[in-house]
């Protein structure tokens, strides 16, 4: 029998060779396995393309809003001018594929240039009356109707032109 000294030193002595196994067979990894590499490329890659399309359509919406308010603030500022009778003239906007335009005058055509403020839109298309021209004083449009904004992707955005000189988007 053992006595107990030579029973705790049995213990310590096979505790000693537990901790110098275990040290001795433990593999201490520094780095990343090819798998892990791998795997972590491909993760970036998948939400990267997903999100790129998402991000695209959201930056086109975002295009088109812009356009939208940029024509609705011209055609206020072209409608306050007229009735404010600003340089003794009727005030107008005109809308190319490019740009919107603030003019002074009865017509694009016949515009005092050095009054022009154009903001550019690009990717967005417009159709029904293109230049819509405010009456001064009375600050009423000469034509009246809907002017449809399309984005690259065919989404649309109606800004109304009321008789009366309201506006609507």
């Amino acid at each position: 029998m053992l006595s107990r000294d030579g029973y705790l030193a049995s213990m310590l002595k096979n505790l000693a060779n537990n901790l110098h196994y275990y040290s001795a067979t433990r593999v201490v990894s520094k780095g990343f396995s090819l798998f892990e590499l791998i795997l972590v490329i491909a993760l970036i890659s998948m939400v990267v393309g997903i999100g790129a399309p998402v991000f695209q359509n959201l930056q086109v919406q975002n295009e088109l809003e812009l356009a939208a308010q940029h024509l609705v603030h011209a055609l206020r500022r072209a409608q306050a001018h007229a009735r404010a009778v600003d340089g003794d003239s009727e005030w107008g906007v005109m809308i190319d594929t490019a740009s919107i335009t603030l003019f002074k005058g009865s017509s694009f055509a016949g515009r005092d240039g050095d009054f022009d403020s154009s903001t550019s839109v690009n990717g967005i298309t417009s159709s029904g009356d293109t230049e819509i021209v405010f009456d001064k004083l009375s600050g009423f449009p000469q034509t009246t109707g809907t002017i449809t904004l399309t984005d690259i992707h065919g989404v649309t955005r109606d800004v109304g032109i009321h008789d009366k000189g309201r506006i609507t988007w």
